[in-house]
């Protein structure tokens, strides 16, 4: 299931083959309390570009199940299904 238009998914697929989006790693200093205060098991980015932050966090939190959904790049263009329920429930 796609959920940005298709002209605009492609348009974000260039953008990530030119190196446009980089910037993931530094993307954790930013959520780091989060963690801390909160101590989630799973984490889900939602238009995690090139995955990251994700890295980061699986690589600082091991025992957290962290995914990662961009439409934009087409090594994390599906939305993993338990995701997309939730997604679909939160929208009605």
């Amino acid at each position: 299931m796609t959920l940005i238009d298709k002209k605009y998914q492609q348009q974000l697929n260039k953008m990530h083959k030119a190196g446009r989006f980089d910037n993931g790693h530094n993307a954790y200093k930013i959520i780091e309390k989060f963690f801390v205060d909160y101590k989630p098991t799973t984490v889900m980015d939602f238009g995690c570009g090139k995955g990251a932050l994700i890295a980061s966090v699986k690589q600082l939190h091991p025992d957290v199940v962290a995914e990662g959904y961009d439409p934009g790049n087409p090594d994390f263009a599906t939305l993993p299904d338990k995701h997309l329920m939730l997604l679909l429930a939160l929208m009605l």
